[in-house]
């Protein structure tokens, strides 16, 4: 059975906003702001857990909703909060959730009564498939001990001349994503930190949002679901050299929203 994907999230309300802090937060910002399609990339995963007919008809109410500040272009904590809460409320339903019930669930916000757990299909990170895992551990598998930040640069650099489909860009985007694995700062990573920097730097390029900060929660978890998967990808192999009938398939990518509304980032 495939491993099932650490983006999927079921949190209380309190855990819902503090993951969203952490990941897709304005670094510095205290409160927490949040730039638009970063907002949008997170309250996406809370919006697919819906029925599918509602989903697009959900995020673009949820866009139209006044921001706290409406003299800022940025979202704050306070929007988050409001949005997890309609998004909990709407999830209690269930299949019986329709979107015109959003003005009320807007209007009742203050009721006091918030459901305790909230449900995500992504947290915002556009989770790849096995096969894309798999794919970025094996151009770091040799590695061992620390590699220091400038012999990084030097192997990314190498890849983009050599795989131009998922490393066009690398370099391009290999500041900001090394400034967020290289969560101790010390200017080197170990086999783990390669692992997510190659994995990020291929998201990147495929116009995948990435997010500002990586929480040490969701690091290990990310590495987990690697781990997992390696060990699937061996069962496998064993169980197709014992009968010849297995094959190795990649998951797919959930399908993201397609709403018209002007500020929905595509992804």
């Amino acid at each position: 059975m495939p491993p099932k994907p650490v983006s999927k999230l079921s949190a209380t309300m309190q855990n819902s906003i503090d993951t969203g802090i952490g990941l897709w937060l304005v670094p510095g910002s205290n409160p927490a702001l949040f730039q638009r399609d970063h907002f949008i990339a997170y309250i996406y995963g809370a919006v697919h857990r819906l029925p599918e007919p509602h989903q697009e008809a959900t995020m673009c109410f949820i866009l139209d909703i006044p921001k706290y500040d409406r003299n800022s272009i940025l979202f704050n904590q306070d929007d988050l909060a409001r949005v997890l809460v309609i998004l909990s409320k709407a999830q209690l339903t269930r299949d019986a959730f329709d979107s015109r019930q959003l003005p009320n669930l807007l209007a009742n916000i203050n009721d006091g009564n918030v459901p305790e757990m909230l449900d995500f299909q992504d947290i915002g990170i556009n989770w790849a498939s096995e096969i894309f895992v798999r794919q970025s551990h094996a151009k770091i598998e040799d590695v061992t001990g620390f590699v220091e930040k400038h012999r990084a640069i030097e192997a990314i650099t190498e890849l983009a001349v050599k795989e131009l489909g998922d490393f066009r860009y690398a370099l391009m985007n290999f500041e900001n994503i090394w400034n967020m694995v290289d969560v101790l700062k010390q200017q080197q990573l170990d086999r783990d930190g390669l692992y997510l920097l190659i994995y990020f730097l291929a998201l990147a390029n495929r116009n995948s949002t990435i997010p500002p900060s990586l929480p040490l929660g969701i690091r290990n978890l990310m590495l987990e679901e690697c781990d997992e998967i390696l060990v699937n990808q061996t069962f496998w192999k064993i169980l197709y050299i014992i009968d010849g009938a297995a094959r190795l398939e990649p998951l797919s990518t959930p399908d993201r929203l397609h709403c018209q509304h002007p500020n929905v980032i595509r992804r």
